[in-house]
């Protein structure tokens, strides 16, 4: 459950403000909650759309790009959480090779998803027309990989609707059937 979000500059924030909603005797659950980013474990689909709007180009450009982020933010405060061993935060500072190591394992998952074309010996990302789709209509990876398995010329509207349930956007809806109702079909 995201609580609180956030926008602007994260290298010229200091503090941040948040609002919760919730009943007196949940307050201190809430407040004990560690603060933390969840970006990284949807590093692949945010790279994608950044690949598709044009504002990285390449596996430098993406790392820097990287750096504007709350997840360079809690990486440098919480280096450990982050897989970051103290040997590697002393030799980079700044954390730019574990940046480039990020986004380079984003693009091979990118690559190999159809999002985009990652040429490994010049770092360059090249759009295609499933990571455009992706972006465009808030799509996952993992959902073009399921689309990318399963689609055929030859579906039926019944197997269209069974490959678009499979989706993970579709992954919280569920039926809810009660007991005390009975349906009669005629």
């Amino acid at each position: 459950m995201q609580v609180l979000g956030r926008a602007g500059c994260p290298q010229h924030d200091t503090c941040g403000q948040g609002i919760l909603i919730t009943s007196h005797s949940q307050l201190q659950y809430y407040l004990s909650l560690m603060i933390n980013n969840q970006m990284i474990s949807k590093l692949v689909d945010n790279l994608n759309a950044e690949i598709v709007l044009g504002t990285v180009q390449n596996i430098c450009e993406a790392a820097k790009w990287l750096n504007y982020t709350y997840l360079y933010i809690r990486m440098i405060k919480e280096p450990q959480l982050y897989g970051v061993s103290n040997e590697s935060l002393l030799v980079d500072k700044y954390l730019f090779q574990g940046c480039l190591d990020l986004i380079h394992s984003a693009a091979i998952q990118s690559d190999t998803s159809h999002l985009i074309h990652y040429d490994r010996k010049t770092g360059s990302f090249q759009i295609t027309e499933h990571g455009r789709i992706a972006s465009h209509y808030y799509c996952t990876h993992e959902t073009i990989v399921i689309y990318n398995q399963l689609f055929k010329v030859t579906l039926s509207e019944i197997d269209l609707f069974r490959i678009f349930s499979l989706s993970s956007e579709f992954s919280h809806n569920y039926e809810r059937i009660r007991k005390n109702r009975i349906t009669k079909i005629t």
